[in-house]
């Protein structure tokens, strides 16, 4: 659910971030930098994408970990070249500059690693309010179930945890922000959640 690829680099995004990319030496004069990209989704280096640039340190394990000086930085133009990633970022336009970022991890925030479209990381669901289409509270994600087919959302309601495949037909509108999930207007919520169309999650209380 990361959406990273396997056989990175043994390195550790900073708290509460998910590593995307590492970069390496200079290209040219112009501050351009070789970068590795460490996501599945090549558009976290388009150009216009913000990422978070930090260096790593060292734990006493001898596994990198990035350090404290963590800044947004967007991503000002990206080309590949013979296999390779050319970065340019904001505010670096020459080789001195770009040598200052040999070794940088880029990051982002685990709430907009938004892997796929409508594909959310498991952690980001949990908490989530689950409503009915018309806005009813029907129950609280409790987990994420990683089924072979897809996956399965357990919800808690006051009838007991529900599970709900995780799908667009089911579950059309995910707010993180605003933390509510919205289920399909065609949803059989006597199916589901054991309860009539015409009820919500909080009768009978």
């Amino acid at each position: 659910m990361s959406g990273s690829r396997k056989g990175r680099p043994a390195v550790k995004p900073p708290p509460g971030h998910l590593l995307v990319g590492l970069l390496h030496k200079p290209h040219g004069l112009t501050g351009e930098i070789t970068a590795q990209l460490l996501s599945d989704v090549p558009e976290r280096f388009d150009s216009g994408a913000v990422v978070h640039v930090s260096f790593p340190g060292r734990e006493s394990g001898g596994e990198a970990q990035a350090g404290q000086d963590l800044r947004a930085v967007e991503i000002t133009s990206s080309r590949r070249h013979q296999g390779r990633w050319l970065l340019r970022l904001e505010g670096c336009s020459t080789r001195d500059e770009a040598e200052g970022y040999r070794g940088a991890l880029l990051s982002i925030p685990e709430l907009e690693a938004i892997i796929a479209e409508g594909q959310f990381l498991p952690d980001a669901l949990v908490g989530l309010e689950v409503v009915s289409a018309r806005g009813e509270h029907l129950g609280e994600v409790t987990d994420v179930l990683d089924y072979p087919a897809q996956e399965i959302l357990e919800v808690r309601t006051k009838r007991g945890s529900r599970l709900i495949p995780f799908v667009r037909e089911l579950v059309p509108s995910v707010d993180i922000d605003g933390g509510l999930m919205t289920l399909d207007a065609g949803v059989d919520l006597e199916s589901f959640f054991g309860i009539g169309s015409d009820e919500s999650g909080d009768s009978g209380s």
